[in-house]
């Protein structure tokens, strides 16, 4: 059968609950979301946005759920991209590099695609406006992000801050 991530809690975050192919990995996502400083809305929302299986490859020798291609930093020696938060982890990596690049975690998103047209047809544009939507799902604002402390790691639910809590309900 289909490998699955580890099912999540129930009444767990909005990731868990969402039906949407990165709720298989929500436990996975909230992890790494912790140990890396990536919002886990963000995480995943590039995997949603990517669409890839556990084993995929794609032609530019990118792998795993996150898509990540090998030699550019984002993967160790002896990481395997078919383990789901092995290719989260890798994502998430990547992620923090584009951020640091762009400052926001929208053009993150965007930087994590890349500039141009892809072998498929992606174009950067459709690709942004894509995860900006996917991360909707999962209470993201498309607003740029805050700067400061509060954005280097991702808030527990009971420290959410407020403005980030409203847009989680309704």
């Amino acid at each position: 059968g289909m490998p699955q991530g580890t099912p999540p809690a129930i009444g767990a975050d909005p990731i868990a609950r969402a039906g949407t192919r990165a709720s298989r990995y929500a436990n996975e996502i909230s992890q790494v979301a912790a140990e890396e400083g990536v919002p886990a809305d963000v995480l995943a929302a590039i995997l949603d946005t990517e669409g890839s299986g556990e084993d995929s490859v794609s032609p530019a020798g990118a792998r795993g759920l996150m898509q990540v291609v090998p030699g550019q930093g984002y993967d160790l020696p002896g990481e395997d991209a078919r383990i789901p938060i092995v290719s989260i982890r890798q994502g998430a990596r990547a992620l923090k590099d584009k951020y640091r690049i762009t400052g926001t975690w929208e053009e993150a998103g965007a930087a994590y695609f890349g500039y141009g047209t892809d072998a498929g047809g992606m174009t950067t544009n459709a690709y942004r406006q894509r995860y900006l939507d996917n991360r909707a799902r999962y209470g993201g604002t498309q607003a740029p992000a805050p700067t400061g402390p509060s954005m280097t790691t991702p808030p527990q639910a009971e420290q959410t801050p407020e403005a980030q809590r409203q847009g989680l309900e309704g």
